[in-house]
């Protein structure tokens, strides 16, 4: 069969649907003179090296396709990106009893880089004995070898494993690498999806203050949050339109493996859409635990036909939404608003109340409306408010207190005042008070620690102490019997950042990528960290120059927001004995009378290790230059920094244990460094 052809086709077809193969088979004798565990090359095909494996004394080969781009030693049988003609053509001893004696391995270390990180860390090496030296991660990596293969365990996965593991080897002096990548799944979940209750048959427009929401979890590796629609009498969901969705927002933000994401969009509704269902869902999954579903229950838009402007309705399908009939330029628009939790609309008047009886709830809206009012069919454009409202933001020092946020409309007439909250963590506004045509402040968050005052035309939102619950954005509107008008104010808290931490490096080679991390609370609003740097013989610490990277800010429940900061830097001879610290930078909140000091980490500094310091094959210890309780460990060349914990190196090369310092030689029996 050698030299055949194997061929595969639809039947009926002999030349158009087709594909076939040459075979090229691999002697059986191949490995009659190898031991178990080495290669050969394949006698015919440049890109399949032989793998021989002894099983109850008998050598049994077996063929391993090299990886894309490179070609198998026609001698050693290694694969390597050589494909010159002179390695193809290379003709395989035929006897296959001259390849080499069993291949020498030189050490192997395994390593693994972070997801996000540059930086590679060296976790073991492997020897050519088979010995497993541990370099990193030992309570939570398991790596063992068996029949060539080598398993590197993670024992609980958690969101600090996720990157990159690698390995490379180093064979009768030829050195080759691979790596695969770990990633920490997690599975979405159900979202929750919010409607708007104004949702008006052909209105042309949408208000701004009439969004929808959808949030959930959306899983690891990421998705997205999907909108689709389930018309009447049709089966199948649809994604929606792009004449129908408007505005789309995504937010996407990510916590310990888990990606969350947040819509905010709006709909134009058509009269096909009533009853018809919106769903959101994580892409890729349709179950009901991934799956939010609501109605569309739509308000006509002839429902205001014969009501004057300021004039409520009773929504005909929901009991718990009235419509406000407002005039624009003489045409009449409805405007949905749910009614407050535990409050039912009167289906006559549409005003709610708290009498949610089946009475109620089941009585029917006339449903005529008064339809011989022709709607218009002209272009249709967002009215414009009849009043005007401006409300500004302000700002305090948390735990400190009274602060006002005031608000100015320029009528003193109106029908109702409606005022929100909504915390910097939140999405969804919730109310706090009504303030009636009478002047009367319904308060409907009845907290002791807010209260809200009502002169003429100005409105004063108080807070007696500003903790952290009582940041965020307040939203006020007026309505006078047209269109009413919007406006918010932001509270904001203010916190003062911390001190931050930074990490001390030992892995610190000369001419080698060397990457600093420091975290911390920046305060808020979010302020900022930055890397001071002194070199030896300088006097005074100074900005680094350096390009520098750092995590999205991530609010914390104590007003605090948290960042990390990266510095990154080729360390070369001058920044020998250098010494960094971090600062944490707020420009709002930090004073002239506070102690700078209180926003500065602990100082470190870089001491460099030499890059020939180490031996070009084995295993030694050498010294640290940092002192006597941090060493050396050379694995073939390569260096790695260590340190002895609470005590001394015994500068023993071939036998290295960390001892009491009082054991150690002089001078570190007398003083740790």
């Amino acid at each position: 069969m050698d030299g055949a052809r194997l061929r595969c086709r639809v039947s009926d077809s002999i030349n158009d649907f087709t594909l076939s193969e040459k075979l090229s088979l691999i002697p059986r004798n191949i490995c009659n003179c190898g031991v178990s565990g080495s290669y050969r090359g394949h006698p015919n095909n440049c890109k399949v090296q032989v793998y021989c494996i002894a099983d109850g004394g008998i050598a049994y080969p077996t063929g391993i396709a090299c990886t894309t781009n490179q070609c198998r030693n026609s001698i050693t049988g290694v694969c390597t990106s050589d494909c010159s003609d002179t390695v193809c053509n290379e003709t395989v001893p035929s006897d296959f009893c001259t390849t080499p004696a069993p291949s020498t391995t030189t050490p192997a270390p395994s390593s693994r880089k972070k997801k996000g990180d540059s930086e590679v860390q060296h976790i073991a090496i492997i020897d050519d004995s088979y010995n497993i030296v541990r370099l990193a991660m030992q309570d939570s990596v398991v790596i063992s070898i068996f029949n060539y293969i080598i398993n590197i365990t993670i024992l609980n996965p958690s969101c600090e494993n996720e990157g990159i593991f690698g390995i490379v080897t180093n064979i009768n002096s030829l050195s080759m690498e691979d790596q695969g990548t770990l990633t920490v799944q997690s599975l979405p979940g159900k979202p929750v999806l919010h409607l708007s209750a104004d949702q008006v048959i052909d209105l042309g427009f949408y208000r701004d203050t009439s969004f929808h929401t959808c949030t959930g979890i959306i899983g690891n590796p990421t998705r997205e949050l999907i909108l689709e629609i389930l018309y009447v009498n049709t089966t199948e969901y649809k994604e929606i339109p792009g004449s129908i969705l408007q505005g789309l927002k995504r937010n996407k933000t990510t916590t310990h493996c888990q990606n969350y994401e947040q819509i905010e969009f709006w709909l134009l509704f058509s009269s096909e859409m009533q009853d018809s269902k919106i769903r959101c869902r994580p892409s890729g999954n349709v179950d009901n635990d991934t799956i939010a579903e609501e109605f569309l229950i739509l308000i006509l838009r002839e429902i205001c036909a014969c009501g004057d402007a300021g004039s409520y309705r009773g929504h005909p399908g929901r009991c718990d939404v009235q419509v406000l009939c407002l005039t624009a330029d003489m045409v009449m628009y409805p405007w949905g608003f749910a009614c407050l939790e535990g409050q039912c609309r009167n289906s006559l008047t549409g005003t709610c109340s708290t009498d949610c009886s089946d009475a109620v709830c089941n009585e029917d809206v006339p449903a005529d409306f008064c339809t011989t009012t022709t709607i218009p069919t002209t272009t249709a454009v967002a009215p414009k408010p009849s009043v005007e409202v401006s409300c500004n933001g302000s700002f305090i020092a948390v735990n400190t207190g009274p602060v006002e946020v005031v608000c100015y409309f320029n009528e003193t007439i109106y029908k109702y005042i409606n005022i929100t909250f909504k915390m910097r963590n939140e999405s969804i506004p919730r109310p706090v008070a009504n303030i009636q045509d009478s002047g009367n402040v319904v308060m409907i968050d009845q907290t002791s620690n807010r209260e809200i005052e009502l002169d003429v035309n100005v409105i004063r939102i108080r807070t007696l102490m500003a903790t952290c619950d009582f940041g965020g954005t307040y939203g006020v509107t007026v309505d006078t019997g047209g269109t009413p008008g919007y406006s918010k104010g932001i509270l904001e808290i203010l916190t003062k950042p911390s001190k931050p931490l930074i990490d001390k490096q030992l892995h610190t080679i000369n001419g080698q990528n060397v990457k600093h991390t420091c975290t911390g609370n920046v305060g808020n609003p979010p302020g900022s960290i930055e890397f001071l740097v002194r070199k030896n013989a300088e006097d005074n610490f100074t900005v680094s120059s350096t390009a520098v990277t750092s995590s999205e800010v991530t609010p914390n429940d104590n007003c605090n927001n948290e960042q990390v900061f990266y510095h990154e830097q080729i360390v070369t001879s001058d920044w020998n004995m250098t010494t960094i610290k971090c600062r944490a930078v707020n420009q709002r909140t930090i004073t002239e009378d506070d102690d700078i000091n209180s926003y500065i980490s602990d100082e470190t500094d870089i001491v460099l290790i030499a890059a020939d310091n180490c031996p070009p094959l084995g295993q030694v210890y050498i010294p640290h230059p940092r002192g006597c309780g941090y060493y050396v460990q050379c694995f073939n060349s390569i260096a790695y920094g260590k340190q002895c914990a609470g005590s001394c190196f015994n500068f023993n090369a071939t036998q290295p244990v960390c001892v009491f310092c009082n054991n150690a030689p002089p001078p570190c029996n007398d003083t740790i460094s």
